[in-house]
């Protein structure tokens, strides 16, 4: 369990309320009906080492690596397929401040390579997150190698919200003329 009000959120042991030491692992049933099974490893409460999700089949859905509770190290996702989603460099400097990330590469389930999707030099750039059937669902944006905003799309391709900044609870309704 965590408290959302602190930055970054410790995970605590539920009977003893301290500062958790070791691998949690959790299983969840999808809406599908799929399992899904999440570990994660934490030193004094803190993500520090390897997160992996998988299904029961022990297939490796995500990888990435942790320090501090900030994405430090290589990161991958891939689709049922075996196909990769996103591949990702994120780098953690200082506890206190978000990950950079450094590089990333993006496909469509069909297994083509996003070319919209990218960091420059500068960190700046986005990332595309895609339906099955190729249709943009969302788009990170990137500025100095934060996140620095995000818009959502509907179904039908639209989008009317989104969020700029670093703090996710406050989304802006957009109008296009």
């Amino acid at each position: 369990k965590g408290d959302r009000r602190r930055r970054p959120t410790p995970m605590l042991h539920p009977d003893t309320n301290e500062p958790f030491t070791g691998i949690s692992c959790e299983v969840l049933t999808l809406d599908s009906g799929k399992s899904t099974i999440h570990y994660i490893t934490y030193e004094n409460g803190l993500r520090n080492g390897r997160e992996i999700v998988t299904n029961c089949s022990g297939y490796i859905r995500l990888q990435a690596y942790w320090k501090n509770n900030r994405l430090n190290g290589p990161r991958f996702m891939r689709y049922n397929s075996g196909l990769y989603r996103e591949k990702s460099v994120w780098i953690s400097y200082d506890p206190k401040s978000p990950s950079r990330l450094i590089e990333i590469s993006i496909w469509k389930e069909n297994g083509q390579r996003c070319p919209q999707s990218g960091v420059d030099e500068q960190g700046n750039g986005q990332k595309l997150f895609y339906h099955g059937d190729g249709r943009v669902s969302m788009i990170d944006f990137f500025t100095n190698h934060l996140h620095s905003g995000t818009l959502f799309f509907e179904e039908d391709g639209s989008f009317d919200k989104g969020w700029i900044g670093r703090d996710s609870r406050k989304f802006y309704h957009i109008e296009c003329l």
